[in-house]
């Protein structure tokens, strides 16, 4: 079977949600922070492939598609069978230094985000 690089964008954030049950605890999910939106444009196409792949968006959009509460709640939720991705288009990781850094409809749920566990992959060295 021949891969193509959407088959790796897929698969990617579902390696990375793989854990050691006997080790750690499952993780519930996964930040994807988009400051650029570099990704947007191929937003549809991973989301038809990828129904745990949540958006954050200031107000409601389709059913994925949701302002920070909604995406909180359901980040929480442990039932689903693929580990959440959370696409926060507009948002830099430094953004999660500090509750300073976080915009309006992002500082509501910050909470949950402080006691979560963090695995970080490195940023671009250019930045």
């Amino acid at each position: 079977m021949s891969e193509t690089v959407l088959h790796h964008l897929i698969d990617s954030p579902r390696r990375a949600a793989i854990y050691n049950r006997h080790d750690l605890a499952a993780p519930s999910g996964m930040l994807w922070t988009d400051a650029e939106r570099l990704w947007a444009r191929i937003f549809p196409l991973l989301r038809d492939a990828m129904p745990e792949l949540l958006t954050l968006a200031p107000e409601i959009g389709d059913e994925r598609t949701r302002p920070a509460t909604w995406l909180r709640y359901q980040l929480a939720r442990g039932d689903w069978r693929q580990t959440r991705v959370a696409y926060l288009p507009g948002i830099a990781r430094h953004a999660f230094r500090g509750a300073a850094g976080l915009i309006g409809h992002l500082s509501t749920p910050a909470d949950g985000f402080w006691t979560s566990a963090w695995v970080l992959v490195p940023e671009r060295a250019s930045r």
